[in-house]
């Protein structure tokens, strides 16, 4: 398969080219890869710290890997230059690259690296394959999609298609992409893409979900209302509404959910978010939706909650609360103060028949029974114990809006709908050496915890 001869921008396009990370991004929002090449730039917010932090810590973790590789990189900085540059150097058959470029027509690819393999190309007895290094510490498919998409670039260059692809990621390790298996769907995306720009910014609409919290376009999106803002709606459901001539909120809030059912298509539980969502609207705090799965905690109970930086897999703060008590909190100031400081927090959770945490406790039992198999039985112990009082949350109400921290949906009952001030970010308090600041982050969400789970047991049933 190759990729199309043209792809058709609208004449107002502020950009002409589709990139690996247009790609990369329409997969996780195709709203915002219209808002990048068709809106108002003025209109899009900055980075907030943290993101602006994980983007530096990302390009120094890329920096390290090509560092200790020693390939050639291409630093010309027009992209006519660079393209020229990158074939030269495999031409000459260099074992890998750095930062090539590869270049046809509208379709531009930067892969962080092309890496020599054995085997007949139009360079010689060898080829060249394309890896990209990435932060995360798990493969996912938008990643894997945008090596497909260098690699259907670079076939054309060297009169062969690359059999795999892979991926660095954060501890050094290799992931294998499967790049021919995934060439129908680079190109399925590239026809949405096209479809989509041609529609325009009014043709477009925005997808509620938790990647809006950082998005520079989340205030855009915001003015431009409707189904689109109604958070855990589907895009199937999102569409299946507009269809149906149910697009905007005030007509949605006077329906039951058993007339957009029997008129739209839609599932029951997604009609019942349709309704709720748009009555929430105009609310301005969480609507209840259903009974609240709480039969299984058991009292006495306490809060608990690790601080993540999921950059590093660092826990550097634990805290614990009782049911009428004080919160404690125990603190690993370095990797190897981590089990000590976890020890203690175990203690501390000593009698307490039940356990609520906010649903990111989840990613400690998979880190710590993986680096600590010793403690595996007690983890499991704990889990059994514990309740996602958070997730409990989301399954029972309609939100305002995506709900990531159980102080945030504790603010949303109270009816501060508006968007708060951000909190800081577990990364920056750690690169700064800020345990007091990140004590109090853990206090603030461990007090979330108690407030929403209080809340649920006065409802009652």
């Amino acid at each position: 398969m190759r990729l199309p001869q043209e792809f058709r921008f609208p004449e107002e396009s502020r950009k002409k080219r589709v990139t690996g990370s247009r790609i990369y991004g329409f997969l996780k929002c195709e709203h915002s890869i219209v808002l990048d090449l068709l809106g108002d730039p003025s209109k899009k917010l900055e980075p907030s710290e943290g993101l602006a932090l994980l983007m530096r810590r990302g390009v120094e973790h890329e920096e390290r890997i090509v560092a200790e590789l020693g390939y050639e990189t291409v630093e010309e900085e027009d992209f006519e230059a660079a393209a020229a540059r990158t074939l030269a150097l495999m031409r000459e058959g260099a074992p890998g690259i750095s930062q090539g470029v590869l270049r046809r027509g509208p379709f531009l690819g930067i892969p962080d690296l092309l890496r020599r393999e054995e085997g007949e190309s139009v360079f010689g007895d060898y080829h060249y394959i394309v890896g990209d290094i990435k932060s995360s510490h798990r493969p996912r498919s938008d990643q894997a999609l945008q090596v497909s998409f260098y690699s259907m670039m670079l076939a054309e260059l060297q009169g062969r298609d690359p059999e795999k692809g892979y991926l660095v990621l954060r501890e050094g390790n290799e992931e294998e992409v499967p790049v021919r298996l995934l060439q129908p769907v680079v190109l399925e995306v590239l026809e949405e893409m096209e479809a989509l720009l041609a529609k325009g910014v009014s043709g477009s609409s925005p997808h509620r979900s938790f990647a809006c919290l950082d998005c520079g376009w989340r205030a855009v999106c915001a003015e431009r209302g409707g189904v689109s803002w109604i958070p855990g709606l589907s895009r199937t459901g999102r569409e299946l509404l507009r269809e149906g001539g149910f697009g905007e909120l005030g007509e949605l809030e006077a329906l039951a959910p058993e007339v957009l059912v029997e008129r739209v298509g839609l599932g029951w539980g997604q009609a019942l978010r349709a309704v709720a969502g748009a009555r929430v609207a105009r609310m301005g705090v969480p609507l209840r939706l259903r009974r609240p799965r709480l039969a299984e905690l058991r009292r006495p109970y306490a809060g608990m909650v690790a601080l993540q930086d999921g950059f590093d897999r660092r826990f550097p703060v634990f805290g614990s609360r009782r049911e009428e008590g004080e919160p404690r909190f125990f603190v690993a100031r370095t990797p190897e103060e981590e089990r000590g400081a976890f020890e203690e927090f175990l203690g501390s959770l000593r009698g307490a028949s039940g356990l609520v945490h906010d649903g990111a406790f989840r990613h400690l039992f998979f880190a710590f029974a993986t680096r600590w198999p010793d403690l595996a039985d007690r983890l499991m112990q704990l889990e059994a114990r514990s309740l996602d009082v958070l997730g409990v949350a989301r399954g029972a109400y309609q939100f305002p809006g995506p709900v990531r921290r159980a102080y945030e949906a504790e603010r949303m009952f109270r009816g501060e709908v508006g968007e708060a001030e951000p909190a800081p970010e577990v990364a920056a308090l750690l690169a700064a050496g800020d345990f007091e600041g990140m004590k109090g982050l853990a206090g603030k969400e461990l007090e979330g915890c108690m407030a929403v789970l209080r809340r649920m047991m006065e409802e009652g049933p």
